[in-house]
Order: C-alpha cells, then structure tokens, then sequence
C-alpha cells in the first residue's frame, strides 16, 4: 500500500508572536548532514527543530474520514484513549494483548473503527 508522506508539527512554546503552543502543517523539512534541523510551518518561516515535534501521517483515516497522525488519541466506542505511536517498523498503539497495528485493526474491525479524539501534547488529560 502506498501511503501519502505527509507532517504536522507542534510547536512547543510561543516563539513567533501571536502563534501559540500548538498544532501546525507542515510545508517543508529542512534536512543537513543526514539530521533534521528546520520545519516550514504554514504560513510561517522556517522554525529550528528544537522547538518543534514532528508527527508523521499514518496513511489511515479514522471513522469520520479525518486524518490520523503520530501522537493521536484513538478512542473505539468510548473506550480508554490510546496513542499512536510508530513502533516495529509500523504505525498501531498499545492494546491489551501488546502492540496492535492499525492497519491490522482498521481490517478487522471496520465496524467499530476508532474516531481521533485529540493528541498528546495538546490533549494529555485524556490520558489520565
């Protein structure tokens, strides 16, 4: 399966003024001997990496057609929030029984697929 490569970025303090600690597309990566070291963010400049964490599109939809990404909150018919996370070369989350891939999942459970209930970084009290 081909999947669109695709980021979203948070920003983890206000460093330009006016944009808050939150969630931004990301245009363009900036890579330099073989490290990470500026995103684009739009409509913004370029940003060094170490005010940012990059999130990775998983190439999956939740129920409601939005985009899942690394660092989401899944919730399946009101269950406890997990996260997404990248884990043995593929994108899944921490169930009962180990690692679930969420390829494997969307599979099998079409039905009861999950929905994107926020993220850890902006929605951490989920978690609790």
């Amino acid at each position: 399966m081909v999947r669109e490569i695709k980021f979203r970025a948070f920003v983890e303090r206000d460093i330009i003024e006016g944009w808050p600690a939150q969630m931004h597309p990301v245009e363009n990566i900036c890579w330099r001997n073989g490290g990470l070291i500026a995103v684009n963010l739009l409509p913004c400049e370029w940003i060094e990496t170490k005010w940012v964490t990059l999130c990775e599109y998983t190439g999956i939809k939740d129920k409601n057609g939005k985009e899942i990404y690394e660092g989401d909150l899944l919730s399946f018919g009101g269950s406890k929030p997990v996260s997404v996370v990248y884990e043995q070369g593929s994108f899944g989350f921490e169930g009962g029984f180990g690692f679930v891939q969420l390829y494997q999942k969307q599979l099998n459970d079409n039905e009861t697929w999950g929905e994107v209930i926020g993220n850890i970084y902006e929605n951490e009290e989920l978690l609790k």
